[in-house]
């Protein structure tokens, strides 16, 4: 039996499988038997529980879309430092990066607040294709064990496009603690 064969008669293994080969297991940025769950939510709403659908309007609103969300993890210890990391898996170039942020205090985790980390990556909000239905926006919150990271960052974001994910897990040595997830489409 030829490959052409093969692949008419079993076309959705082949679509999974290079789904997975191309994304990649979400699970690999966090470990499953970790507690998740970072409190996220934008400009004067509620937060988001996981896998909430979020109207696109809501995510373009002057006053909540421009602005990263709102991020807490009240189980921040206070003199720790952290990484936060929010990307799109369902992009056409995935997984997208919409913002990174270091060196987050604890402290400045235990509320609604401001993060007061350094910047790697300004927050860019959700613009899925239209067409393209739903994509999944995912936070990951990480504990960084070495303490605060040297501020010109070994690390370099050369583009928000297939990001990395796994090389900045490993430069820094970063251990998921918390995360969250909400989806969207354009209309």
């Amino acid at each position: 039996m030829s490959n052409r064969q093969i692949f008419g008669r079993f076309p959705l293994l082949f679509l999974l499988l290079a789904v997975d080969i191309s994304l990649g297991d979400l699970n690999n940025f966090c470990d499953e038997e970790i507690p998740k769950w970072l409190d996220v939510k934008f400009s004067g709403k509620d937060p988001i529980s996981n896998g909430d659908a979020l109207p696109i309007t809501l995510l373009q609103e002057p006053q909540t879309g421009k602005e990263s969300p709102l991020v807490r993890y009240e189980k921040a210890s206070g003199e720790d430092y952290y990484t936060l990391l929010m990307i799109d898996p369902d992009a056409p170039q995935s997984p997208w990066l919409h913002w990174l942020v270091m060196n987050i205090k604890g402290d400045d985790l235990k509320d609604f607040g401001d993060l007061n980390g350094h910047t790697v990556t300004e927050y860019a909000p959700p613009t899925p294709p239209a067409g393209s239905g739903f994509h999944r926006y995912y936070f990951y919150l990480y504990y960084q064990p070495h303490g605060a990271v040297s501020p010109d960052l070994g690390f370099a974001v050369r583009s928000r496009a297939r990001f990395d994910v796994g090389a900045l897990l490993e430069e820094y040595g970063l251990e998921c603690k918390a995360t969250n997830y909400f989806k969207t489409r354009s209309e």
